[in-house]
C-alpha cells in the first residue's frame, strides 16, 4: 500500500508538472505564430496579441478595472510593412537571414557606389568625416569581417551611424555594416525615420570586394500608433495592498511579408509564467491582491509601463511590489534579479522560498538597471524588481527565436517559486 501511494504521488507530481509545461508550452506556439505578425505594428500584430491575453484573463475570470482589458496609448514607430531587396552586385540577400535593414531606414531604391571605411579611422572623427563628405550619393560601408573592436571603436561606430542616418549636412546614401555571417544579427524598433537607408548584412557570399550595394523597400512611419497594455485582477482576501506581476508581450514584428520575428524567448516565456501564475491564483485566492499586466511597447522603448505609471488605473501608492518577468527562457543556472540590491529585504525574502524548497539552482542578486518594464516603476518608488533566467541557450532579436530552440528546462520549478513567493508577500 506504502508503494502504490508513493507511485500515486508520483504520478500526480508529474502530471502536475507536465499540465504546466503544456499550457506554457500552448502560449508560446500561439504568441509566436505567422497570424501574430511578430507582435508589433505590421498588420497590427501587437493587438491580435493582445486580445489573445485577454481571452486567456476572460477564462480565468480575472476583474478587469474598466470595462474593458486594455489600457491604451500611442506611440510613434518606424514600420516595414512592403518587400524589402539587398543585392550587392547584383547577388540578392535574403531578408531576416541574410541583411536587416537600418530601423531608422525610409526608403531605398537606387543602386549606389560604396565608400569601404577604414577601421584605422574610426578614432579619428575629424579625418574619417572630411573622407566620408567628399564621397557624395555613396554608400559607406564598415566590414567587420575578420576585425575586432574596441570599446572605444564601438562608441565611434555607433556615434558614425547616428551621424550618417540622422545628419543633413552630407550626401551619403547610408550606411551599411557587414558582420561575420555566424552573428545572424540583432534587430530593433526606432520611433522615428531618416531620409537614408542603412543594412547590416551576413552572408556568406558577399565578396572582399564589390563596386555597388542596391537596397529598395519602404518603411512606414505611424507617429500616432495606438497600442496597449492588457490588465487584470485577482483579488486577495486581505487587499490592503497590491502585488503587480507584469511581462512584455510585444516583439518586433515583420521585415516585409517574408521575414518575422517570432521573439520566442523575447518575451513569450515571460507571458507564459504570468498567465501560469495567474490561473494558479484564480483557483487559489491570495493574501494580497494582484494585478497582472502584459505590457505592450516595450521593444520601443518602455512606453506602456511609463504610460501606465503616468495614468495608473489603480492608486498606485498601494503597491507594494513589482515583478517584472522577462526573458524566462532557460533557468538552468537559475535566475538574476535587478533591484535585488536596492530593496534587498525582500530579495532576501526570495532567496530563502528558494532555499526552503530547493526549486532553482541559483538565486543571484543585480544591482539597479533601467533596462525593461520594471523601471517606471522604480523610478517612482515603487519596490520593484526584474527578474530573468541565466544558463543555456536561447536566439535573441532574430528570426530564429521560435518556440523550437526554446527547452524551458527550469520553467516549473521558478513557477513554483514564484507562486510560493507571493503567496508569502
Amino acid at each position: 500500500m506504502l508503494r502504490s501511494s508513493a507511485i500515486f504521488l508520483f504520478l500526480l507530481i508529474s502530471n502536475s508538472s507536465y499540465a504546466q509545461r503544456d499550457y506554457a508550452r500552448e502560449i508560446l506556439d500561439k504568441l509566436c505564430a505567422p497570424e501574430m505578425y511578430g507582435r508589433a505594428y505590421v498588420n497590427r500584430g501587437d493587438s491580435i496579441a493582445a486580445a489573445y491575453i485577454a481571452s486567456e484573463y476572460k477564462k480565468m475570470r480575472l476583474l478587469s478595472p474598466k470595462k474593458n482589458w486594455f489600457h491604451e496609448f500611442e506611440l510613434s514607430v518606424n514600420s516595414f510593412p512592403t518587400q524589402w531587396t539587398v543585392s550587392v552586385d547584383g547577388l540578392t540577400l535574403m531578408p531576416g537571414k541574410e541583411f536587416l535593414i537600418n530601423p531608422l531606414s525610409s526608403e531605398g531604391g537606387l543602386e549606389h557606389d560604396v565608400y569601404m571605411i577604414n577601421p584605422k579611422d574610426l578614432l579619428d572623427s575629424s579625418k574619417l568625416y572630411s573622407k566620408l563628405i567628399v564621397n557624395e550619393n555613396s554608400f559607406a560601408v564598415l566590414d567587420r569581417r575578420d576585425q575586432e573592436f574596441s570599446p572605444e571603436e564601438e562608441k565611434a561606430i555607433n556615434e558614425l551611424n547616428a551621424y550618417i542616418m540622422l545628419n543633413e549636412d552630407h550626401h551619403l546614401a547610408g550606411f551599411i555594416q557587414i558582420y561575420p555571417p555566424e552573428l545572424k544579427g540583432l534587430w530593433s524598433i526606432a520611433p522615428i525615420a531618416s531620409t537614408r537607408v542603412g543594412a547590416d548584412l551576413f552572408s556568406e557570399t558577399i565578396p572582399k570586394k564589390f563596386k555597388g550595394i542596391k537596397i529598395e523597400g519602404e518603411s512606414k512611419l505611424m507617429r500616432t500608433y495606438k497600442s496597449q497594455n492588457v490588465y487584470g485582477i485577482i483579488p486577495g482576501y486581505s487587499p490592503d495592498s497590491m502585488i503587480i506581476v507584469c511581462a512584455h508581450y510585444d516583439h518586433l514584428g515583420m521585415l516585409g511579408p517574408d521575414a518575422y520575428f517570432p521573439g520566442a524567448s523575447d518575451n513569450d516565456p515571460g507571458v507564459a509564467m504570468l498567465l501560469s501564475l495567474a490561473k494558479h491564483f484564480s483557483t487559489n485566492p491570495p493574501k494580497n491582491d494582484i494585478m497582472f499586466v502584459c505590457f505592450g511597447g516595450e521593444e520601443a522603448g518602455l512606453i506602456g509601463s511609463r504610460m501606465f505609471t503616468m495614468r495608473p488605473p489603480i492608486p498606485i501608492d498601494k503597491v507594494k511590489l513589482v515583478l517584472n518577468l522577462d526573458i524566462m527562457s532557460t533557468g538552468v543556472e537559475g535566475i538574476k534579479v535587478v533591484n535585488g540590491t536596492v530593496y534587498k529585504d525582500k530579495f532576501d525574502r526570495l532567496v530563502e522560498t528558494n532555499r526552503d524548497k530547493n526549486y532553482i539552482l541559483d538565486v543571484k542578486i543585480r544591482g539597479e538597471r533601467c533596462n525593461s518594464d520594471h523601471c517606471p516603476f522604480h523610478e517612482k518608488g515603487i519596490p520593484s524588481f526584474f527578474a530573468y533566467t541565466l544558463g543555456g541557450k536561447a536566439e535573441y532579436h532574430n528570426v530564429y527565436d521560435t518556440p523550437e530552440t526554446l527547452e524551458l528546462q527550469q520553467f516549473d520549478n521558478i513557477l513554483d517559486l514564484f507562486k510560493d513567493y507571493l503567496e508569502d508577500l
